[in-house]
């Protein structure tokens, strides 16, 4: 399939350089005849960046109306591709550019964009299908709220100055009875971020699976746990505590009262579709951000 459309995510915040290379990419795009798409709220933004001759070439749509092009371009770090995956109501081709500082989800460095967007437009690329997971906060058996997310949620106190207490129960049998700091609930896609910070273990994307990882039990025998991504996770408060928070993809936060709990299962309806690089694999990728890091 040749691409013909393009929607293009940007990062919120960009400098000289980051500006620069959007100028010469949609110049690059409007060369070769490709409809290129922007959120409308980046339209001020981008009449910075862009002369009025380019601005007239390229179109601008509602966050609803990405999937009417034929891929999407996120510029940014790890975090613009999960912004963009968790809210996507329908699969479509995703390309990650890492302009961020570690990316383990971006599958092109910034260097290698060019050369990989001109073999897409040829419609010469592959997709990989990733799992989403979905999490609902429940007061009894009212549903509350619900979302996808991509790399983990957490459930912690937003000034973590002392130990509080969860149930945490795996299709309704209790699994944690934990005093501690926090939980971090993780697909493997998200191994590699808080849940590995707070001691949990590295999980392959292709493994279907959960990853529970207590945030500084006061237990030692609370150790981090791999479940089925097919089972119901339950997070229950046990005490009325205050400021204790859901916080999905380190991006969105919810508070969390008395009585209420969460409930983290996969999401069955859509997948993510990621268009890989050919150049790495995943243990490259894993190697190459762990040297980057030290």
């Amino acid at each position: 399939m040749k691409v013909k459309k393009i929607a293009i995510i940007l990062r919120p915040i960009g400098n000289s350089q980051f500006n620069t290379m959007v100028q010469h990419l949609c110049a690059w795009l409007i060369r070769r005849k490709i409809e290129i798409y922007f959120l409308s709220q980046e339209k001020m933004r981008l009449e910075r960046i862009l002369s009025s001759s380019e601005l007239k070439k390229i179109n601008f749509l509602e966050f609803i109306e990405i999937p009417i092009a034929d891929i999407v371009l996120t510029l940014g770090g790890d975090g613009t591709l999960i912004g963009l995956s968790r809210n996507l109501k329908k699969t479509i081709p995703i390309v990650g550019v890492n302009w961020g500082k570690l990316g383990f989800i971006t599958e092109f460095s910034a260097h290698e964009m060019f050369d990989a967007l001109a073999k897409i437009l040829r419609g010469d690329f592959k997709t990989e299908k990733r799992r989403l997971s979905k999490v609902e906060i429940y007061q009894g058996n009212l549903c509350l709220f619900k979302s996808k997310f991509v790399n983990d949620v957490v459930v912690s106190k937003s000034k973590i100055a002392r130990l509080f207490n969860l149930n945490v129960e795996c299709d309704k049998e209790p699994i944690f009875q934990l005093s501690g700091d926090g939980i971090v609930i993780s697909s493997p896609l998200g191994s590699t971020a808080y849940s590995l910070a707070a001691g949990g273990p590295i999980v392959h994307p292709a493994v279907q699976a959960f990853v529970i990882t207590p945030i500084c039990p006061h237990s030692l025998t609370h150790r981090p746990v791999v479940i089925s991504d097919h089972s119901v996770i339950d997070v229950n408060l046990t005490e009325r505590e205050s400021e204790v928070f859901l916080t999905i993809d380190g991006q969105v936060s919810k508070p969390l009262l008395h009585g209420q709990s969460v409930r983290i299962t996969r999401e069955t309806k859509q997948r993510l579709l990621i268009v890989l690089n050919p150049e790495k694999t995943y243990f490259h990728t894993l190697k190459e951000k762990f040297i980057n890091s030290k």
